[in-house]
């Protein structure tokens, strides 16, 4: 469920969850926070479009996992994505991404610690199969992720706190 706040501009905030995908032509800002898992960026300048999506696995939805949340799963939120952007009027061939996230913020011993990279990997992966090219990524490391997104110019203000493993 997107839920808005406003910001100090008194501009209209959107926030996405994990397994969400947004996209709009609005004078809004959105934003979501990110641990290990990805938010993948589009922005069309031409048509001042922008859309962002908060994916927290790599690969897509299966039988075991319900086809309602396949926006949860990496392939499947970012293909959405870029079908939403598209529907909404964006020209695939103006698209360009930002990726942001996969950072190491897990404690559990149990935890498979390849989720971040792995989420990383297919966000490149799939965006240099559609041929959109990548012109920012802030990814990886010890990290957690505060994204804000102005969805007219497609800026990103990506604010970073260093998570400790030995914090409890």
């Amino acid at each position: 469920m997107i839920s808005i706040t406003r910001n100090s501009a008194d501009k209209p905030v959107k926030i996405i969850y994990a397994g969400e995908v947004f996209a709009s032509d609005e004078d809004v800002y959105v934003e979501t926070l990110l641990g290990s898992c990805i938010a993948v960026v589009l922005h069309d300048s031409t048509a001042g479009l922008s859309g962002m999506n908060h994916f927290m696995f790599p690969g897509g939805a299966t039988d075991k996992n319900p086809r309602h949340e396949t926006a949860r799963y990496g392939s499947d939120a970012i293909l959405e994505l870029i079908a939403e952007m598209i529907r909404k009027g964006a020209d695939r061939n103006n698209l360009i991404a930002k990726i942001f996230g996969g950072g190491h913020v897990l404690k559990e011993k149990n935890t498979p610690v390849m989720i971040p990279e792995n989420n990383i990997r297919l966000a490149n992966a799939i965006l240099e199969m559609e041929d959109i090219p990548v012109v920012e990524r802030n990814v990886g490391r010890n990290y957690s992720r505060k994204i804000q997104m102005n969805v007219k110019t497609g800026e990103v203000k990506c604010i970073m706190s260093e998570y400790s493993k030995n914090d409890d």
